[in-house]
């Protein structure tokens, strides 16, 4: 008797419980909806989007090599080429522009760490996180 409860054990675990083989109706709609998905971006949307992504890329290449040969064109439709010294004084002014803010940020983080070490030469290191000894 219980070598055939034995028996019927490893058969229903064998077999009855090995389900990994059988398809569920929400296994089987994923697939069908992917599927679908995949069939319509590919008959329908792949075609146009990839005519349009190589058509602005066509003519963003066209505006750069436009712009490389004639300069920036104006608003009025002429265009308008800087001369040398307008030029310097274009990359000067960024430079001056970007230079100020990272200088003044020195100078403060400077000026921060000599507090810091003006209070530990004075106070010494206090390694007592939130406590102040009276």
């Amino acid at each position: 008797m219980f070598f055939l409860a034995i028996l019927a054990g490893i058969c229903a675990c064998g077999f009855g419980f090995d389900l990994a083989h059988v398809q569920t109706a929400q296994q089987q709609f994923e697939a069908d909806a992917r599927g679908l998905i995949s069939d319509f971006y590919g008959t329908v949307l792949y075609k146009p989007l990839n005519h349009l992504v190589t058509t602005f890329s066509l003519l963003g290449a066209q505006l750069l090599a436009g712009i490389a040969e004639n300069g920036i064109p104006a608003p009025n439709g002429r265009t308008t080429q800087m001369t040398e010294a307008e030029f310097r004084g274009f990359w000067n002014d960024l430079l001056a522009g970007i230079l100020q803010p990272i200088e003044q940020a020195v100078q403060t983080a400077a000026l921060l760490g000599a507090q810091v070490l003006a209070g530990i030469g004075t106070e010494g290191l206090n390694l007592s996180i939130g406590k102040r000894h009276l």
